[in-house]
């Protein structure tokens, strides 16, 4: 659906929108399944915006674009014992 990477600039797989233009599919996702719009929601905020707004040209070339292309996945686990992530 193209979700991963809306918010990047197309030189890196994005669509070029606004952080707020995701407030809607996010919702309507959530709606459904709410893991499913947290997912959407954390891949462009937590993981690949990180990448956008500290790496270097290198980093988002090699990282940043597989993500928004929605090619790459990323996870976030918890490092203590007993999580269940």
């Amino acid at each position: 659906m193209g979700l991963l990477g809306v918010i990047f600039p197309e030189e890196y797989g994005g669509a070029g929108l606004a952080i707020w233009n995701t407030r809607p599919f996010v919702e309507e996702l959530s709606r459904v399944d709410g893991a499913v719009g947290l997912t959407v929601a954390a891949h462009n905020s937590l993981c690949s915006n990180h990448i956008y707004k500290f790496g270097n040209d290198e980093q988002k070339r090699k990282y940043l674009v597989p993500l928004a292309q929605g090619k790459k996945t990323w996870r976030m686990v918890a490092d203590r014992a007993g999580s269940r992530l």
